[in-house]
């Protein structure tokens, strides 16, 4: 009985070091050896196998990103595409109308503010990239006001519908 692992990327850039950065020569060949090893498979279809108790008798990985970083488009998304592996974004949407960069990482020197646009996000769902919300600011939930919650939440999940013409399920 195989079970699906559900990988955790955030930025993929050079000259950044960290832990929530992979440079994009290690993420190719990250990308490799999973091609190889490992059934590549949406999100979505993760959930519905393990919703059903269908799981594969081939091992299966899911490929996510949070925060949807400029290297996700640059670096990450050519190869996943030349690849044919698909993955999933968890995106935040901007707090300020068009606003595409986020200060939630201040504290983490060198790592890039710089979000996708929302062209090059409708690029990347168009093929082999699916989005899913990461909040309008990346608030700590645990911390917000119910009103403000619902607001971070909501708010995220419409702009991203919108935006994509696509439904948002994560």
């Amino acid at each position: 009985n195989q079970r699906i692992k559900i990988l955790l990327y955030h930025n993929t850039s050079t000259g950044i070091a960290g832990e929530m950065n992979v440079n994009p020569h290690k993420f190719e060949e990250q990308l490799e050896w999973l091609v190889k090893s490992y059934k590549i498979i949406s999100l979505d279809e993760a959930v519905t196998l393990l919703q059903k108790g269908a799981l594969s008798s081939q091992a299966s990985v899911a490929i996510t990103f949070d925060d949807g970083y400029q290297s996700n488009y640059e670096n990450a998304y050519p190869l996943l595409k030349a690849r044919g592996a698909e993955a999933v974004i968890f995106l935040l949407s901007g707090q300020n109308g068009d606003s595409r960069k986020t200060d939630h990482l201040d504290s983490f020197k060198g790592y890039e503010k710089e979000l996708v646009t929302w062209d090059e996000a409708r690029q990347m769902a168009a093929s082999h990239v699916s989005f899913g919300s990461h909040g309008v600011s990346h608030s700590r939930l645990k911390n917000l006001a119910d009103e403000k919650l619902k607001n971070e939440i909501i708010s995220s999940k419409d702009k991203i519908e919108s935006e994509l013409k696509k439904p948002v399920r994560f």
